[in-house]
């Protein structure tokens, strides 16, 4: 439980940069924090909609700072559409495609 509450933290912009400047002036990273920040490596998420407290652009943030990719465009390489409310053409093109759709929740699930 205080693992997932250190990782939601820092898993906001402004907090990032406070780590990084800690990483500057010399703290060591752990294996731990290495393989979290690879946990969404070779996964690629569109964002579609809108979401509750969050903004897409704060979710591409996250979704990168796990070492995942964005693409503004739904295709076969997309392993993942994170779906808010109002979710419109990508939401279609993902069934079509087959491609996992995932709520807010879900993604936050999957990251923690």
């Amino acid at each position: 439980m205080v693992g997932k509450s250190i990782t939601q933290y820092f898993a906001s912009g402004a907090n990032l940069a406070m780590l990084a400047d800690l990483l500057d002036a010399g703290l060591e990273r752990s294996d731990q924090v290495q393989m979290a920040e690879n946990k969404l490596q070779n996964k690629v998420f569109v964002i579609t909609g809108s979401f509750l407290g969050i903004t897409r652009d704060e979710l591409k943030e996250q979704v990168r700072n796990l070492g995942g990719k964005t693409s503004s465009v739904v295709s076969k390489n997309t392993d993942y559409l994170i779906v808010g409310q109002d979710a419109g053409s990508k939401l279609q093109k993902a069934k079509q495609l087959g491609v996992t759709t995932i709520t807010l929740e879900q993604f936050r699930d999957m990251i923690n």
